[in-house]
């Protein structure tokens, strides 16, 4: 009879064992070893950003190469590569390159106070940034289910990034990550839910994958011919009240051409805002509300220096912006040193910058009620 229950205990174990190795392996996992193991990795990432209510999708492309390299100080080199620019970090060195104004600008250890803070920010690129790939698959994951995008099929894992309360409304932010048969992470999905309902979703694409294990170089080479500037830019000091207002000359959308000699005598409020920013947003839902009327006294201009003339007619379509609009005003945000968005200047009747707010607030811009 022992030697029976013996026998049943080895076959017992004897078929889990072989049960265990017949099972598929855990797709998650599976992925994680592929890319985690691999020296080479590259592929195309494609980010959807809606803006909120709106029917506009900011889009963004780039190609991203990663060479794992054991012998560089963060343990690896990367690429990444739009339309108009790149990055590119090799032999301690990180390389910013700008198409449009051929210049490379190049940041080396000797740049920080000291080779641990170089390294710190090399390692918080682009290879480990929370909505890459790498930087994704660190997480636990659980399982959702099987899902069909695009008639193909992919199994979903989700995490809850945040979930907390904010002035009586619950705030829950979702990820999911979508994994294709392939063991390859190709879709992540962040999700935004107020009270329940879904009020914002990013969405990020990444195809072409190329995982390579004896790849030992990346592809893009660094253009010829280019300027090259060391280290970060000298910070300009930024307008200050009290400061006079630089002149510029410009047509607004409406194809008034205005400059700022044509309102000496009277109070002007220059407001820099671009539509991509939840702080101008909020600014002009603000101003929209019913109970609130703009005076008539101040001319305001709505100064964007990232979007262009069809860009901002299409926003117009679903976010009333109450002001005269400057379109594509690069020079002029130059010209007042805006590096943030958004940023008001009030001017009086001298030419002079009586005030200067930064940011969204109420109480600057009740100061422009009727």
């Amino acid at each position: 009879m022992k030697n029976y229950s013996i026998l049943l205990f080895t076959l017992s174990v004897f078929t889990l064992v072989v049960f265990s190795s017949c099972q598929p392996k855990d797709l998650l996992q599976e992925t994680k070893d592929k890319f985690f193991t691999s020296n080479y990795i590259s592929y195309q990432e494609t980010a959807l950003f809606p803006i909120p209510d709106t029917d506009m999708v900011n889009t963004m492309k780039a190609k991203v190469e990663i060479l794992f390299d054991e012998n560089d100080s963060v343990g690896y080199q990367f690429s990444k590569v739009d339309e108009t620019s790149a990055r590119i970090y090799q032999d301690d060195m990180l390389r910013v390159v700008n198409n449009e104004a051929k210049m490379i600008r190049v940041y080396q250890p000797k740049h920080f106070q000291n080779k641990e803070q170089f390294t710190a920010a090399m390692s918080n690129s682009l290879v480990y940034k929370k909505w890459s790939p790498l930087g994704l698959l660190i997480h636990e994951w659980e399982f959702v289910g099987d899902t069909i995008i695009e008639n193909s099929k992919f199994k979903n894992y989700y995490r809850i990034a945040r979930e907390t309360e904010v002035e009586g409304k619950k705030i829950r932010t979702e990820q999911h990550i979508f994994i294709s048969k392939e063991a390859l992470l190709e879709r992540f999905e962040r999700r935004n839910y107020n009270d329940g309902k879904l009020s914002q979703q990013l969405t990020f694409h990444f195809t072409d994958y190329v995982i390579d294990k004896e790849k030992t170089s990346l592809s893009y080479i660094v253009p010829n011919g280019y300027i090259s500037t060391y280290g970060s830019p000298k910070k300009v000091a930024p307008l200050k009240e009290g400061d006079i207002a630089p002149d510029f000359a410009a047509v607004t959308m409406e194809k008034d051409s205005i400059n700022m000699a044509m309102f000496k005598g009277k109070k002007v409020l220059l407001n820099f805002s671009v539509i991509n920013c939840g702080s101008c947003k909020q600014s002009l839902d603000y101003i929209n509300q019913e109970d609130f009327t703009l005076s008539k006294d101040i001319p305001i201009f709505y100064i964007d220096a990232e979007d262009d003339h069809a860009r901002l007619v299409q926003y117009q379509k679903s976010m009333n912006v109450p002001f005269s609009i400057i379109a594509s005003a690069e020079d002029i945000a130059k010209q007042y040193k805006v590096n943030s968005y958004p940023r008001f200047f009030l001017v009086n009747e001298e030419g002079i910058i009586e005030k200067i707010q930064i940011g969204f607030s109420k109480e600057f811009l009740d100061e422009f009620r009727q």
